[in-house]
């Protein structure tokens, strides 16, 4: 792809990404359908896939070669529009990524988490491409934070409410805490390894340290704002560290 024009590359880039997300969600909502796995489950699935859309930044052209590696955020951007007609216009409970992406089934869901975090991939895309931060942000949000239900739900056992949710609000376990703390180190290197191969990598104890303040802040906030909570918390952090 590197031999091709820049329109024509970022274009081309730009296709492989929309048919990964369109391949993700349609797969999900078949094994759903078919009851191989549960629609939490499913959620989380495509919150992990559709953060490792940052895997295919070494697709795009670079800010040298003009605007065209803004296409990086087509796909998040245009998903987002997506999910707020279906979740505020259409509302059809039997749609696909009703299916996929809610966890009780109301189209009204799809305004939540979803939006949200398909709003922070177009934002770390317009204005982080190809920076650690990004990777952090992505991987503390996607890998981390998806990667907390399925331990918990797994293996969980010392359980703990967050003093900042309601009293009925799901509570969260510890082994899920750790399971954020883990994934989130783990998907930084595994994003920035490919994502961004040139660029230094953060040293591990500065990893661990935006690993630890991810897990705090996904064990404390409401779970229908931890998708944004999680990449302020990150890039407050970050900036902090950098200057």
């Amino acid at each position: 792809m590197n031999s091709l024009p820049t329109p024509q590359r970022d274009l081309l880039a730009t296709a492989v990404v929309l048919v990964y997300v369109l391949a993700l969600v349609a797969l999900c909502d078949t094994l759903v359908q078919r009851a191989w796995i549960t629609s939490s489950l499913s959620r989380k699935i495509v919150h992990i896939g559709a953060a490792s859309w940052l895997l295919f930044w070494s697709l795009y052209s670079s800010h040298e070669d003009g605007p065209y590696w803004r296409l990086n955020v087509f796909v998040p951007a245009a998903k987002g529009v997506e999910l707020f007609v279906k979740g505020a216009i259409i509302r059809d409970p039997n749609d696909k990524d009703v299916r996929s992406m809610s966890r009780s089934g109301n189209p009204a869901e799809l305004l939540l988490g979803p939006l949200q975090f398909t709003a922070v991939m177009t934002v770390v895309g317009l204005f982080f491409f190809r920076q650690n931060v990004a990777c952090l942000i992505m991987a503390a949000v996607g890998v981390g934070d998806g990667i907390a239900p399925i331990v918990g739900g797994w293996i969980g056992r010392h359980k703990y409410r967050s003093p900042l949710v309601p009293k009925n609000a799901d509570v969260k376990s510890v082994e899920g805490s750790v399971g954020v703390f883990v994934g989130t180190i783990i998907g930084y290197y595994a994003f920035a390894l490919i994502a961004i191969p040139s660029e230094p990598l953060i040293p591990v104890s500065s990893v661990c340290q935006y690993a630890l303040a991810t897990a705090v802040v996904e064990g404390l906030a409401p779970s229908n704002i931890d998708n944004i909570a999680i990449p302020v918390a990150i890039h407050s952090l970050y900036r902090f560290q950098v200057l």
